[in-house]
């Protein structure tokens, strides 16, 4: 797969949440071909929906053993999201005031990636515990794997769902 005569940056994730996100949103990379387009197949997998509780405490303690400095988490607020749906920045308060700024992604990485799935989710505070409502797995940029075995299933060829992915890429012969 080209782009301008290079090959292409193809990169890939499980499920897109049902879209995909340009990856100057995600990575501040911006590849012309890497861009936010609809991945209508991925509620077909059983895990496209996802949720975690946690407590402020366990929040708290997972950040400050990743390197944050809070203590018990008071309250998470997503400052900012990607055109298609994803937090994009995060500001989390402990009970002394103290606040911290990270972008979905670090949270991802300091609370581990299989226990936030992926940056698209909701975050509701109840009974002392923060619910995580996500939908998805992955970082959402380039071809959604179950958008693609859906595409595959209801049809599509490889070229189109290739072509739906990497809109402006060309697949060309390397011999």
């Amino acid at each position: 797969l080209f782009y301008d005569g290079a090959p292409a940056l193809t990169v890939y994730h499980s499920n897109a949440g049902g879209m995909t996100d340009s990856s100057k949103e995600i990575w501040r990379s911006h590849h012309t071909y890497l861009v936010s387009v609809p991945s209508e197949y991925d509620s077909k997998e059983a895990r496209f929906r996802w949720e975690l509780e946690m407590s402020r405490t366990a929040l708290g303690l997972s950040l400050g053993r990743a390197g944050y400095s809070i203590g018990e988490v008071a309250s998470i607020t997503v400052e900012s999201k990607t055109a298609a749906g994803r937090a994009k920045a995060i500001v989390i308060e402990d009970v002394s005031g103290a606040s911290i700024r990270l972008s979905a992604e670090d949270l991802r990485k300091a609370l581990g990636y299989s226990v936030i799935k992926s940056a698209m989710f909701e975050v509701v505070a109840s009974d002392g515990l923060f619910v995580f409502k996500g939908k998805g797995s992955g970082h959402g940029v380039g071809l959604s794997q179950w958008g693609a075995k859906g595409m595959a299933e209801a049809g599509y060829s490889y070229k189109e769902i290739l072509n739906h992915y990497y809109p402006g890429a060309e697949l060309v012969s390397a011999y």
